[in-house]
């Protein structure tokens, strides 16, 4: 049964972000959800895990809001089935572990993000001639612009499996091929996310491991050497094009729409102005917010196109959904807090977590949530295994 779990996720992965099997998605959860029903009713209990019950009822809760919106009852109701289905899919594994005990689980999860990055080569394979730098936004399979978050995503999984579990070659060279994946993606897609997630995931690697060895030193040069050989300098100069405030940039844009999503909240704070609008206000203020937020730039010159949301999952939260808005975003915090229990600041998922809910949105369609509830899984799963250990209830084949 467990081999089914190196098939489920995987697959939703790939459906998600891609167009060409939308179906996929529906198929791969409702065999999910089946297997669900088969554990509950064998084991006569049904379990819900905490974090998928509030997300439940607050989504719930923003159905009163519809009035508001200008949102029908049919388009929230597709809206709530996604919602649940994105969290149930990446906690599935906890679901999976809850009922089983099995802490193969890793090598079940394991096998899984492995044929995830097979994928993700074969996608580069389809698009060889079509490949360039900074401009690869999926190909033929991946059709999301999400790619080169969704290529990292898998070198984080199998370093924090490195760190946390039991350690075989298998997964070193798990770990290895995810790191080629992943560069070849942040050096074709251009993406900010991935690409300044591992620079800052390479420094905190740096600050846990910092020891004063010539081996060390000379890998730390050679990695960093090796970094800017393959990914020019000026793939950086989009901050300090921000500070300088005279040319456009993508850190200058989001700067710009965060300024409008702050402004919506204030004029909506109570019941939000929901997700139908949302895009075409940000996207009808940009010009006019950014001549006055950055008058020094030849706005005339320059067609501004928008995002549809601030990029930045908490300031789409206060803007869409008001005062429940503020909850949810506790809520999250409260998350990040309990991930921080579990793991200290040293945490590789907790940092990138944080990046991903500060210059990304969770609009359907672009791969980021469901990435940000896979990687949040995968920590509240590793610490309950390890509470199972304590109690004995298995040997420490899986744990350090």
């Amino acid at each position: 049964m467990g081999y089914f779990l190196s098939i489920l996720i995987p697959l939703y992965f790939i459906f998600v972000n891609t167009d060409f099997f939308s179906i996929g998605k529906e198929i791969v959860f409702l065999v999910s959800m089946g297997l669900y029903l088969y554990w509950a009713m064998k084991n006569k209990f049904f379990y819900i895990n905490k974090i998928i019950f509030f997300n439940i009822i607050f989504f719930v809760c923003t159905f009163a809001f519809i009035v508001y919106w200008d949102i029908s009852k049919i388009e929230y109701e597709l809206f709530l089935y996604r919602k649940f289905q994105y969290i149930f899919m990446m906690f599935f594994p906890i679901i999976f572990y809850f009922y089983n005990r099995n802490t193969s689980i890793i090598k079940y999860l394991s096998l899984g993000i492995f044929f995830l990055d097979l994928f993700l080569i074969f996608n580069l394979l389809a698009n060889y001639t079509t490949l360039s730098y900074g401009s690869f936004q999926g190909g033929f399979l991946l059709s999301r612009p999400g790619a080169g978050v969704l290529a990292l995503m898998p070198v984080i999984y199998f370093g924090y499996i490195i760190v946390n579990f039991h350690i075989t070659k298998i997964y070193k060279f798990f770990f290895a091929l995810s790191f080629f994946v992943s560069i070849a993606y942040i050096i074709l897609t251009g993406s900010k996310t991935a690409g300044f997630g591992m620079v800052l995931l390479f420094a905190l690697f740096l600050v846990r491991n910092f020891q004063f060895s010539l081996k060390k030193i000379l890998f730390i040069l050679s990695g960093i050497i090796s970094f800017f050989i393959v990914i020019p300098v000026s793939y950086f100069s989009d901050i300090f094009r921000l500070f300088r405030g005279d040319e456009l940039s993508s850190s200058m844009q989001r700067f710009i729409e965060w300024n409008i999503s702050i402004d919506l909240f204030k004029e909506h704070w109570i019941f939000g102005i929901g997700w139908k609008h949302y895009g075409e206000m940000i996207n009808s203020s940009l010009m006019l917010y950014a001549q006055e937020l950055f008058p020094s730039v030849e706005w005339k010159y320059i067609s501004l196109a928008g995002d549809s949301s601030a990029q930045n999952v908490f300031l789409d939260n206060l803007a869409i959904y008001g005062i429940l808005g503020v909850i949810y975003n506790f809520f999250i915090v409260f998350l990040l807090y309990k991930v921080y229990k579990i793991d200290t600041l040293k945490s590789y998922i907790l940092l990138f977590l944080f990046i991903l809910l500060s210059i990304n949105t969770f609009t359907f369609g672009n791969g980021y949530e469901p990435i940000f509830w896979f990687l949040l899984g995968i920590i509240f799963l590793k610490d309950e295994i390890y509470k199972n250990f304590k109690k004995g209830n298995y040997s420490n084949e899986y744990i350090n």
